[in-house]
């Protein structure tokens, strides 16, 4: 195994690009999640967890529940006005994977030689 300077220098960049690429994709997602209504905080947090699998550079570093109430009449409720539904909306906040990205730059950073 040998260890290139050149090499490094493309998988950093190379890495680099798919880090951004993969925050927007992964901005996207969240932006529409956070708009779907959700029956209950299991529901909503198991969607999240079906769309965080996708993500080889990024990890999610918190989330947050939003309460919407939905009243049965239209208008300004009051104290008397039934309640319709509770829906949840959850919005999550990501951070790089720095062991995953350096792990992969350490990875490409190493040629393998055959020897004949």
């Amino acid at each position: 195994m040998v260890w290139s300077k050149g090499a490094y220098e493309r998988g950093v960049a190379s890495i680099g690009k798919k880090r951004v690429k993969e925050k927007d994709s992964i901005d996207k997602e969240l932006k529409s999640l956070n708009k779907r209504a959700f029956l209950s905080e299991e529901s909503a947090l198991s969607e999240l967890n079906m769309i965080q699998e996708k993500w080889k550079l990024h990890k999610v570093e918190a989330v947050e529940y939003e309460f919407k109430t939905k009243y049965a009449k239209a208008g300004r409720p009051n104290g008397e006005t039934a309640v319709k539904q509770v829906d949840v909306h959850i919005k999550a906040s990501i951070t790089e994977a720095k062991e995953t990205i350096l792990e992969q730059q350490q990875r490409r950073r190493a040629l393998y030689l055959q020897l004949m």
